[in-house]
């Protein structure tokens, strides 16, 4: 087993995980966002009598943009990262990709070579 095969196999070992990660955090993410709001609503059913506080403003985080492979973006991104990706690991400088990939990825960034 060559270098490169044992790299490529680590890389998919990677992306299993990284891929059962994501189907484990996703939902549950969208479902505590789903019942923030519930849950305030309820609280505040309780103690209607109670005087009603001024609202804070929620200030938008700025979102980190994760080198290597991303798994949240949509499919074409992730396997144009993972062609990047995996020509990175194996320093290849061109793996041949097919013709839906070889266009800019969705941040209109890095086109791939």
């Amino acid at each position: 087993m060559s270098l490169f095969h044992v790299r490529l196999h680590n890389l998919i070992v990677h992306i299993a995980a990284r891929q059962a990660l994501c189907i484990n955090a996703d939902p549950l993410r969208r479902g505590a966002a789903r019942f923030r709001g519930s849950r305030r609503r309820l609280m505040s059913a309780r103690n209607l009598t109670a005087k009603k506080k001024k609202k804070k403003k929620k200030k938008k985080k700025k979102k980190k943009r994760r080198k290597g492979i991303r798994l949240y973006g949509s499919v074409t991104r992730f396997t144009v990262d993972l062609y990047s990706y995996i020509s990175h690991i194996s320093h290849i400088s061109h793996i041949p990709s097919p013709p839906l990939l070889s266009r800019p990825s969705g941040r209109g960034g890095d086109n791939l070579r």
